[in-house]
């Protein structure tokens, strides 16, 4: 199922980099190689990036739909476009590698998780988890406690719409008191989810079981 892309609502609002030639890789020697499209399909997709970052709204929306909706083709161009000096290009960026849905995606945000800017954070860690990597879960809980309510149902939407729980939180609730107890059981969980089979190793972990 697609999800719209929330991060816009953060303030993003939704590249510029160039490919090599056709059947070439990823540059990263650590990370897995991805192989880039033909020169004209790379073109587009790097056209449509380009536009990324002086877009909004449906126009946008449409943009981000159609580069995830791309495949393997438009890996490259959006892997790269995590280093994009803006923002709103880097969240985006992630955003459509996740709902891409392909797990090669994995490394290359990991990778980036450590953004500087915090929003960039959050859709990252989003986006992992939307791809079945539970490695920046405690960034998401974390965000169930900001100050922002947007960033808190940013965090809550990923963390319920995957595992299918929901310990009674409301995002609405603008105290961090009224949140204190839904907030700790969603702490308690992670914590035994990490004791756990499914916890794989402390950077990539698999969807627990139910």
């Amino acid at each position: 199922m697609k999800r719209h892309p929330c991060i816009m609502a953060l303030g993003l609002g939704i590249l510029t980099f160039a490919f090599t030639s056709c059947g070439s890789t990823t540059a990263d020697p650590d990370l897995p190689q991805i192989e880039k499209p033909s020169k004209l399909m790379a073109d587009t997709i790097q056209d449509r990036i380009n536009q990324i970052e002086y877009q909004d709204g449906d126009e946008l929306l449409a943009n981000l739909t159609w580069l995830s909706n791309q495949g393997v083709a438009s890996l490259p161009g959006l892997i790269g476009a995590l280093d994009n000096p803006v923002p709103k290009v880097r969240a985006n960026a992630a955003w459509c590698l996740g709902q891409a849905g392909n797990r090669k995606a994995i490394p290359y945000l990991q990778k980036r998780a450590n953004d500087k800017n915090p929003t960039v954070r959050l859709e990252i860690s989003r986006q992992l988890l939307f791809l079945g990597d539970y490695s920046q879960v405690a960034t998401l809980i974390t965000g169930l406690d900001s100050d922002n309510a947007r960033v808190r149902f940013l965090a809550y939407e990923a963390l319920r719409s995957t595992t299918g729980k929901d310990y009674g939180y409301d995002f609405r609730v603008a105290s961090k008191e009224g949140r204190a107890e839904s907030v700790a059981k969603w702490n308690a969980w992670w914590t035994e989810q990490k004791q756990s089979q499914w916890f794989e190793n402390t950077s990539r972990m698999a969807a627990p079981g139910k």
